[in-house]
């Protein structure tokens, strides 16, 4: 049909149409001599051309038969399957079925059956006007990720929320392998795609209607929201990029305007800094407050408020460690733009300390930015680049020792 019927043009209002149907079908069934036996019945001569190409396509058509039986063939074939399946298989677990008999846009029973909302939303948010608008004072909502690895690109595994009464937490389809540090963690694991905690399968649903639910329900509280998490510095990241990849960003921008780490606050409110004292297991020994279930989002977020309570943290003092929607977008974007820069410094081998390298990726300097600098202005000029900038302030370093090391790896390459 391809050949004979492609789709790229128009030939349904044409007389050949009908035609390019019938050869189709005759090529289908009888090979490409399907125009002698026409040319046949017609009681037409196929002619010498006609007979010759005629026998080279039946001899191209053997030659695909005999190599279809072929075991390497069939080995290919069913790699090229499998390849196929696990693609819709993971374009599935994201965005959900697409091709399917008595379909709708959404599976009400999946999505319900999957996520857990409970929510006394009319009796707590009294400010609310009669017409459902927003009101504007921003609400802390404190929430939990428990993910595949501990990668900026892994899956979310869980959602869980709580603002007061109001509780959310939904688990999402994997489309990747989890690993093992994150299964001993979290209990979590992808068996053939399927979500299990445990040992024990879990109602899972893909990704985009995860957050879609979960910005259905910060939506509902009818403020504008902070979210809240304990070393958000890891949380918020991934929640974003994943925002991102649905294209969800402008949906969650209207309802989240930042987000709030509450581990740099207590470490200060309580002084604590030893190794470990305040993850939230330690700080739940130390307040006394029960750690059952740690590293499942819903008690974990459980916990944090709990901590937060105990500790007498108010809502102003996490507000005023916010960091907008937009800013901590621009801070993501600033980071994974620095960790590109890094890779080209790799080249400077050991001649400063990896820190030095990161500031000098933060400062987005480059490794060929060193080199034509040095090319064009010598020793001065990586001095200028690396001292202090139009602001007068220093934009990497003006140790002797460490521009001395550089300036020493600049010139072995014979600059």
């Amino acid at each position: 049909m391809t050949s004979h019927y492609p789709k790229s043009r128009c030939y349904s209002q044409t007389a050949s149409g009908d035609f390019r149907f019938a050869c189709a079908i005759g090529e289908k069934n009888l090979g490409a001599r399907y125009l002698q036996e026409a040319a046949t019945k017609r009681l037409l001569s196929p002619g010498f051309h006609t007979t010759k190409y005629v026998d080279r396509k039946e001899k191209e058509a053997k030659r695909r038969y005999l190599r279809t039986k072929r075991p390497e063939f069939q080995k290919r074939r069913l790699f090229l399957k499998e390849q196929r399946t696990n693609l819709r298989k993971k374009k599935e677990d994201m965005e959900g079925i697409q091709y399917e008999s008595n379909m709708g846009l959404l599976s009400t029973n999946v999505a319900h059956d999957s996520i857990l909302i409970t929510e006394g939303i009319n009796e707590e948010i009294n400010e609310a006007d009669d017409n459902g608008t927003q009101v504007s004072e921003p609400i802390a909502v404190f929430f939990d990720l428990e993910t595949s690895s501990f990668s900026k690109e892994s899956d979310i595994l869980q959602i869980a929320a709580q603002y007061n009464k109001s509780k959310f937490s939904v688990y999402v389809n994997p489309t990747q392998k989890i690993a093992a540090q994150a299964s001993e963690a979290n209990g979590l694991t992808n068996v053939r795609g399927e979500l299990m905690l445990n040992g024990t399968r879990v109602p899972s649903i893909p990704l985009r209607l995860a957050l879609d639910a979960f910005r259905n329900f910060l939506t509902k509280l009818k403020h504008p929201v902070v979210l809240v998490a304990h070393n958000c510095k890891f949380d918020a990241p991934i929640l974003i990029n994943s925002v991102k990849k649905m294209t969800m960003t402008d949906d969650f921008g209207s309802v989240v305007v930042g987000f709030a780490d509450t581990l740099p606050l207590i470490k200060s409110v309580t002084n604590r800094k030893g190794k470990g004292e305040c993850t939230l297991t330690g700080l739940a020994s130390w307040l006394q407050i029960s750690a059952d279930g740690a590293h499942n989002a819903v008690y974990d977020v459980l916990m944090l408020v709990q901590i937060i309570e105990n500790l007498q943290i108010t809502t102003k003092q996490l507000m005023d460690r916010s960091i907008t929607w937009s800013d901590t977008i621009a801070s993501i974007r600033d980071a994974e733009k620095s960790a590109t820069l890094l890779k080209t410094l790799d080249k400077l081998g050991t001649c400063i300390s990896t820190g030095m390298k990161k500031k000098i990726a933060d400062a987005d300097i480059t490794y060929e930015d060193l080199i034509n600098t040095f090319r064009d202005d010598g020793d001065a000029g990586i001095k200028k680049l690396l001292g202090k900038d139009e602001n007068d302030k220093v934009r990497v370093t003006k140790t002797k020792t460490i521009i001395e090391n550089l300036l020493n790896h600049l010139r072995t390459k014979g600059l």
